[in-house]
């Protein structure tokens, strides 16, 4: 193609691919062009200079962002551009760079409405730069499937491409290449053309394409296949501007590489790329057959280090490398290639039914093919503040992050600083989603009192795929601690939105997480948020979680943290006790153990000492002293002993006045009962006067009431451990002076003991209208 006095010569091409990689590599080094114009956004002009720097790792990815402040007219979606070793787009670019020749991108801006799929930019979701949908679908693709018997777009290209990549014929090639893509453009309706914005696009290609042609001299072009055909047309009206965004340089992997993975990037597996590049770069000696035999020698490595190796003997391997030559063969092509390896893989070591890639052998094949390869981006200019400042907090606190496999990690909370650190790390990265680690074991964060367990364990593992976390974040700041606190506000603005702008618990619970975090330098505008629902929140059950969760310990925080918080909590619980009458059935048991809870912390001098303990002995008082449900006066009555406004015989002398009068049916005892148990069970163990008391109680009992209160008596036991037990089985001798003899109900379950006295009673009752009441008292 002549255009004014500059020769141009297009290079069409397919994102990723190896065959087009090595052709236009040769392609450059005979024709010597004297400027270079690839298919990418006009703005990462420079991050493509900065490609030059030989730190720098493939795979990569130039990473436009939106501006701090996006404008209506943006979105806030992120956009990719990767570039892997074997990209035509790279390969070109170390090209020009090598042999001093400028580079021209040609692309609109990355930000431009064009630029973005709009199902993606909907969503906020990742959008990328090298889609290329059109050759896995479509009647054309399709056509070619039935015809050569190719079961997708990907095989029929590796059919009629990959497989020439060790001929010569640059031109022959990217011809074949050209008409290819012409009959794939034909089969797209012309609106999806304007709609996923390739008509613009081209239009602002054609414009820098003709820019260039004035100068004069040899332009290489490098674009994808599909844009080929439009750059003939006249350039047309240039395009309106972009919005600003933001440029970054980041690292990439195979993972999100693998068009298979769902990301569209271009080929599939590209680890078996990067082995067909390698093998075929520059190597005239380089077979098919080699290549194949390389990878399956180097998967029955893999799964020998997996512990696998018994999948994929010698023998297996072996046949798999025949069976994949033979197929080769039977398809026409010069060896195997991706798709034959699989299939002789499946063929060979999977004896069962494949459903759906299920075979665990063929999923290790298919993820070995993936390739676990990430790259490497140096500090510099194009790097992002917030993935740098994680990356170095990471690596000072001795995280490592060359690998892609987890690695676990045991922090030691009470004993080493550099773990405390260490953990409050991940529990920031942990509360903003980034996916790099995830705690396995330790203490709960939301206990009242400070855990026995000193270790906490994560399994963590550093990637793209945390990067791109990060990246989703980036509006929100530029360090970690920054973003955690607009993540823990943005939160406590949801709970309002939600309804639930006057639950403690919930933003209690938020408070906490900021403390694991490590913000303590961040927390007045939190704490003024929450200040504001404690203020209005009142009902006593959520007040008791808020409050267990503000005073729970956090390792490394100033002991004076929260003490505010802790304290409007605290009046506004002593405020709301009034309430507890109105609870019933698990929300009632879990506010007794929670006042019992809160009662021994008030008590214990080295917790909450600053608290006014009389709020609290006062409410309890006036509830003790009004109108309770009888499962409530025995908590409310154990909760009084614990703080002490009763002492211990005063607390007897309730209960048994509970059981004595105050009520009179033999269930609401029994709720009593449980309702001691339920806050501080020790009160009973411990009193032989109130285990007297019961058992006397249970004696009375005939069978039928014993049947009706029973499940209220199993629900108060239940709360007993194994030792309490005993010690009060230990008592029951002595109060009917059986020295110790044998119980006949002994070993009965509650649920046995239950249906045996069932039983006995409908014996009873059958006994009864046959008439023999009176013969069997006679024999009794």
């Amino acid at each position: 193609m002549a255009s004014g006095g500059a020769e141009i010569i297009v290079f069409p091409i397919r994102h990723h691919s190896p065959a087009c990689a090595a052709m236009l590599a040769a392609a450059l080094d005979e024709i010597r062009p004297s400027r270079l114009l690839i298919e990418a956004p006009a703005d990462f002009a420079d991050l493509i200079a900065a490609l030059a720097d030989p730190r720098i790792v493939a795979p990569v990815a130039i990473v436009s962002m939106p501006d701090r402040t996006p404008s209506e007219a943006d979105s806030r979606a992120i956009l990719y551009y990767p570039l892997c070793d074997h990209s035509p787009e790279l390969v070109a670019l170390r090209w020009a760079f090598r042999n001093g020749v400028p580079v021209t991108p040609i692309d609109l801006p990355s930000r431009h409405a064009a630029m973005l799929d709009p199902a993606a930019a909907a969503a906020g979701g990742p959008i990328l730069l090298t889609r290329e949908e059109a050759f896995t679908a479509g009647a054309y693709v399709r056509a070619l499937c039935e015809r050569t018997g190719a079961r997708d777009g990907n095989e029929v290209w590796d059919r009629l491409f990959e497989s020439r990549i060790g001929h010569r014929d640059w031109r022959g090639f990217f011809q074949t290449v050209e008409t290819y893509c012409r009959h794939l453009r034909e089969t797209i309706p012309p609106q999806s053309h304007v709609d996923d914005g390739r008509l613009a696009r081209e239009a602002h290609m054609r414009h820098v394409l003709a820019e260039a042609s004035a100068a004069g001299g040899r332009l290489a072009v490098v674009v994808g296949g599909l844009h080929v055909p439009a750059l003939e047309a006249d350039a047309g009206p240039i395009s309106e501007p972009s919005p600003p965004g933001r440029l970054a340089l980041v690292r990439y992997d195979y993972a999100r590489l693998d068009r298979a993975g769902g990301y569209a990037a271009g080929l599939p597996s590209p680890g078996f790329y990067e082995r067909l590049a390698r093998a075929f770069a520059g190597d005239a000696t380089a077979t098919w057959d080699g290549l194949a035999l390389d990878i399956l020698v180097g998967f029955a490595d893999r799964l020998r280090r997996d512990g696998l190796a018994t999948a994929f003997r010698l023998p297996t391997m072996l046949a798999a490398a025949e069976t994949a030559s033979r197929l080769a063969a039977l398809r026409g092509l010069p060896g195997p290639g991706r798709c034959e390896l699989i299939d002789a893989v499946q063929t060979t070591a999977v004896k069962e039914a494949v459903e759906a890639g299920t075979a665990p052998v063929l999923a290790a094949f298919e993820t070995y093919l993936t390739g676990d390869r990430i790259g490497e981006v140096p500090p510099g200019r194009f790097v992002v503040p917030l993935v740098e400042d994680v990356r170095a907090r990471a690596r000072a606190l001795g995280f490592s992050l060359d690998r892609a496999a987890p690695a676990s990690r045991v922090l030691d909370l009470q004993r080493e600083p550099r773990h405390r650190a260490a953990s409050r790390f991940l529990h920031a990265l942990d509360l903003i989603g980034a996916g790099f680690a995830r705690r396995t074991a330790g203490p709960d964060p939301g206990q009242r009192r400070r855990s026995t367990q000193l270790h906490e364990t994560w399994s963590y593992a550093w990637g793209p795929a945390v990067e791109a976390a990060l990246f989703d974040r980036l509006l929100d700041g530029d360090r970690l601690e920054t973003v955690c606190r607009t993540e823990i506000l943005r939160r406590l603005a949801g709970l309002a939105e939600d309804g639930r702008g006057r639950e403690a618990a919930p933003a209690a619970a938020l408070y906490a997480v900021a403390l694991r975090a490590g913000l303590a330098g961040e927390l007045a505008p939190i704490a003024s948020r929450i200040e504001a629902v404690l203020a209005e929140a009142d009902a006593l059950p959520d007040l008791l979680v808020a409050f267990r969760l503000l005073a729970a310990p956090a390792p490394g925080a100033p002991e004076q943290t929260g003490a505010a918080l802790i304290g409007l909590c605290y009046r506004r619980l002593a405020a709301s006790l009034a309430t507890l009458a109105d609870l019933e059935g698990q929300q009632a048991i879990a506010t007794a153990r929670g006042l019992a809870d809160l009662a021994a912390d008030l008590t214990d001098p080295e917790n909450l000492a600053a608290l006014d303990r009389t709020l609290m002995t006062e409410a309890v008082l006036d509830l003790i002293d009004g109108d309770l449900p009888p499962f409530l006066l025995g908590a409310v009555a154990a909760v009084a002993r614990l703080l002490g406004c009763l002492g211990e015989a005063a607390f007897e002398r309730r209960v048994q006045n509970a059981f004595a009068g105050v009520y009179e049916q033999a269930s609401e005892r029994a709720a009593v009962l449980s309702g001691i148990l339920a806050a501080v069970p020790r009160f009973l163990v411990g009193s032989p006067t109130l285990i007297g008391m019961v058992d006397r109680f249970l004696a009375g009992l005939d069978d039928v009431t014993f049947l009706a209160v029973l499940p209220e008596l199993r629900l108060a036991f239940s709360t007993l451990n194994p030792i309490e037990i005993e010690r009060v089985a230990a008592q029951i001798p002595g109060l009917h002076r059986t020295g110790g003899a044998p119980n006949p109900a002994a070993g009965l379950t509650a649920l046995e003991l239950a249906e045996n006295t069932a039983i006995g009673l409908r014996l009873a009752e059958r006994w009864r209208s046959q008439g023999l009441t009176a013969w069997l008292a006679g024999e009794t």
